[in-house]
């Protein structure tokens, strides 16, 4: 009877974490898909989009920003336009780096790879982030397509970065928890 009401828990928390790791796969096609619409705004769109976060960021940090004429302001917003891309590619990079590892994890779990534990995680870094270098890559060419924009190889390189950073969190939390939940080894006497 306890090892029937053990295997049921036991099967719950596989479908569980399976919904979640699929729910974490459609989150990276949609934020993939969210990259390349934001790739496909003309420069005159997605200089607006930055500006209005550059605006919202001069509300809270220069003080009596909310005083000064618009011009002004837009002045303001426009010094902090180049750190608002920038972050913004880091980040959504970041995120894209580590939704990526989760869909290497569920590849590498379902074609059964037999490597040893230590090779497979490197496995699921690197072609993470392969991965996350050959999106951005295209990222930067499609954006060579579209009306007043350009591609960068050093937004691909803050992507990349941004990418490792977000690979190598998921890293360090999956050890942190295989680490608080593995067997003590006086458990095992």
């Amino acid at each position: 009877m306890n090892d029937t009401r053990m295997n049921k828990t036991s099967i719950r928390k596989n479908i569980i974490l399976l919904y979640i790791h699929y729910l974490l796969v459609i989150l990276w096609l949609a934020l993939m898909f969210v990259i390349f619409w934001f790739s496909s705004q003309p420069a005159d769109v997605s200089t607006e989009q930055s500006l209005t976060i550059g605006k919202f960021i001069c509300k809270i940090v220069v003080s009596g920003y909310g005083e000064m004429t618009g011009i002004t302001q837009r002045q303001y917003a426009e010094l902090y336009d180049h750190f608002v891309r920038k972050s913004a590619h880091f980040c959504e990079y970041a995120v894209l780096g580590a939704l990526t590892y989760n869909v290497a994890y569920l590849v590498f779990n379902y074609l059964k790879t037999r490597k040893k534990k230590d090779l497979r995680s490197i496995y699921l870094i690197i072609s993470s982030l392969l991965w996350c270098i050959l999106y951005a890559s295209t990222d930067e060419i499609h954006q060579l397509f579209v009306e007043g924009r350009y591609g960068s190889s050093l937004d691909v390189i803050l992507d990349a970065a941004g990418s490792l950073l977000g690979i190598m969190l998921v890293v360090l939390i999956r050890y942190l928890i295989s680490k608080k939940y593995s067997p003590s080894p006086s458990e095992d006497i």
